[in-house]
């Protein structure tokens, strides 16, 4: 919630809309967004020029999570985000907060299906300034706001939803795209042929508008989709509730409910990339879950299995979807006291803490079981279907190839050893496969007679397991049914 106070806010409406919103707001000559712009996209191109000849390095992030902060708002004494937790400030009362007065603010927590107001406090009792002494509030010089007798009085109700000349300030095309464009410009001096990672800004206010390419630019600066996306119950309770999501747009309650909301929030940006950037990749730019659920009780008695259920249900609704992603993340220093070293967060599937030396490649992952997983690396053709079984190890992938030129290559499967130790077995539709158990792979060159395509992959000794558990429940019900039945009789 940080991303609507005063601090975050006036930084990135600096940044991106400096020379709109605060044209008095100059450092060193210069508007602060033009210095501030400047500098930012040359930092980057220093580590595009260190790394534009590593081969696996295929692109370059143009600002990661952007925030549109009040930019577009028409009301500065509104709380318009949907994330309300902690004190929830408006605008006006941050701008008043940041002058030194005291203000009487929302104060939120979690509910049972939601955020709950739990009444109002006071901040700033003290009235310190935000500022350094001697100088001016950033909004104050620029005539948005005048304090005076302790009083603050807005004077520019609607100076971040209207420009100068009366339009209507959209924060993508006024702003951001201009902004990444020049980015990408920089950065392809330098790498020509880098892919220029673009995103959405997130918690943005119910209505905001959505970043928009004309497709021929955005495939010139070879523009990606990369929104990031994440199970927000499981993130912000810290709590697995596969029976509860929020889509975006309303709480979803069930098992079945919950994971097609889960979906749903993925394919949202699958057909938001699509309408605004044409026909251009898009990946899931980060998602996972927090480690440190119910209180890092999983640190003191080594038992992941409610993290692994949460990771599991984030990664079968991108599977579903079929959706490329990159989970967030690996932290290599991180540890069970301070998380990833970072705002508190505790994300890496990787943690020294949980290392016992046995020298195993996953020596010190969390939630490991979930997050490596049977999946396709390469294949000729459309994708139709992939999914994944945690429980029963059960991998399905079809494709179709009638769209597909002809290609003797080889459709690649990742099949991890940590689900199928003691070998597995597989079934496809149609042509030949080779394994290479070294690698942990399987290759399949289908035939191209055949177009439409189906590999199966199963661990027969789960199954027989699987198998002997429900024999078990079935002999435990038949040696039951007589007694109750006799008590069923004699209640009658």
């Amino acid at each position: 919630t940080n991303y609507t106070k005063l601090a975050c806010s006036t930084m990135f409406m600096v940044f991106f809309a400096g020379d709109e919103l605060a044209p008095k707001t100059r450092i060193a000559g210069e508007t602060a967004q033009a210095y501030l712009q400047r500098h930012y996209i040359n930092a980057i191109c220093q580590v595009a020029r260190k790394l534009k000849d590593l081969p696996h390095v295929i692109g370059y992030g143009a600002m990661n999570e952007p925030n549109m902060a009040w930019i577009g708002l028409d009301d500065l004494h509104a709380y318009k985000w949907a994330l309300q937790l902690g004190p929830c400030c408006t605008p006006f009362q941050s701008l008043s907060l940041g002058n030194g007065l005291p203000v009487s603010v929302n104060h939120y927590d979690h509910g049972l299906l939601g955020f709950k107001n739990t009444g109002s406090h006071v901040l700033n009792p003290k009235g310190v300034r935000a500022y350094k002494e001697g100088m001016p509030c950033v909004w104050e010089a620029n005539g948005v706001i005048e304090v005076k007798d302790g009083k603050a009085t807005l004077l520019r109700p609607r100076h971040f939803a209207e420009g100068q000349d009366g339009r209507k300030l959209h924060f993508y095309n006024d702003f951001f795209v201009p902004f990444a464009k020049r980015f990408a410009d920089a950065i392809h001096d330098v790498s020509p042929e880098a892919m220029i990672f673009v995103e959405d800004a997130p918690f943005a206010p119910p209505g905001a508008p959505h970043m928009e390419w004309e497709a021929e630019d955005a495939a010139a600066r070879k523009i990606v989709c990369a929104d990031h996306w994440y199970d927000g119950i499981s993130l912000l309770m810290k709590k697995y509730r596969g029976w509860l999501a929020y889509d975006g747009e309303r709480v979803q309650l069930g098992y079945k409910n919950a994971q097609w909301g889960r979906e749903k929030g993925i394919r949202d940006i699958q057909h938001k990339a699509k309408a605004y950037l044409g026909d251009r990749p898009w990946v899931v730019g980060e998602t996972g879950i927090p480690l440190d659920m119910y209180d890092r009780q999983a640190y003191r008695t080594g038992e992941f299995r409610q993290q692994e259920l949460a990771m599991d249900r984030v990664l079968a609704a991108l599977e579903v979807c079929m959706a490329s992603s990159t989970i967030w993340n690996y932290t290599t220093d991180n540890c069970n006291v301070r998380g990833d070293n970072w705002n508190g967060e505790d994300l890496s599937i990787f943690s020294r803490d949980q290392q016992k030396g046995n020298g195993k490649l996953d020596d010190g992952g969390r939630a490991v079981v979930a997050a490596v997983r049977p999946h396709v690396r390469a294949y000729v053709g459309t994708a139709v279907a992939q999914t994944f079984d945690m429980d029963t190890k059960e991998f399905l992938f079809r494709f179709s190839t009638a769209e597909a030129k002809p290609a003797r290559a080889a459709n690649v499967f990742f099949v991890p050893r940590l689900h199928y130790s003691d070998a597995y077995e597989y079934s496809v539709s149609d042509g030949k496969v080779i394994l290479d158990l070294d690698k942990q792979l399987l290759m399949w060159v289908h035939d191209e007679a055949v177009q439409q395509h189906e590999l199966r992959i199963w661990s027969p000794a789960v199954r027989r397991a699987l198998r002997m558990r429900q024999m078990v429940i079935v002999g435990c019900v038949l040696m039951l049914l007589p007694l109750i039945l006799f008590i069923w009789h004699r209640a009658l």
